[in-house]
């Protein structure tokens, strides 16, 4: 299935890849009822949240540091 669908778009680039991905997979996605134990939309967004602070909050770093990185950085990609 998966050599004949590749080589269906191959010899028509006209394809729309992802419309015919829709088509085969169908037209329903599984979404998750329960993420960490919580069940309700709010709780399971404030469970994302408070994932994402972690992560990006976990690394301490100066200011200065950071700006004198950034600033090497635009320097090299400018030149």
């Amino acid at each position: 299935m998966n050599e004949r669908f590749a080589l269906a778009l191959s010899n028509n680039c006209n394809r729309d890849f992802w419309k015919e991905v829709r088509r085969i997979r169908g037209r329903t996605s599984n979404v998750s009822n329960v993420v960490d134990g919580q069940s309700s939309s709010a709780d399971i967004a404030n469970t994302f949240a408070s994932k994402y602070s972690d992560l990006y909050s976990c690394v301490s770093y100066d200011i200065e540091d950071m700006e004198l990185i950034r600033s090497e950085l635009n320097n090299v990609c400018q030149e």
